[in-house]
């Protein structure tokens, strides 16, 4: 990853790395929305959402916040909210099979 990010910096595709500190209001609001899609949908709770919850909570390590990664090693840690940003252009000029993609149909809103 660090050397695709790299690449895209070469082509000035590369934005930048915010984060979340874990004690600003965003954190706090981010928790919350994580929480309430886990109450909107019990069965199937976002994985790496709540990887991100642990971490901003100040969890380490092997946490799991959820039965479905019973049985696998996870490494939560503070890295977890950091966001990496890049170019759409950029990012997409570098994907080799993008061509041979049929494109979507929009979703009417």
């Amino acid at each position: 990853m660090l050397e695709n990010l790299a690449a895209l910096d070469r082509e000035g595709g590369y934005l930048g790395a915010p984060s979340i500190p874990s004690a600003s209001p965003e954190a706090a609001a981010y928790l919350d929305a994580v929480a309430d899609a886990n109450r909107a949908t019990p069965d199937r709770p976002s994985i790496v959402q709540g990887q991100i919850a642990a971490a901003l909570r100040g969890e380490f390590g092997n946490v799991h916040g959820t039965t479905r990664t019973a049985g696998s090693e996870l490494f939560v840690n503070p890295l977890m909210g950091v966001y990496f940003a890049a170019d759409l252009a950029t990012l997409a000029a570098g994907v080799g099979y993008l061509g041979e993609r049929r494109p979507r149909r929009a979703i009417p809103h």
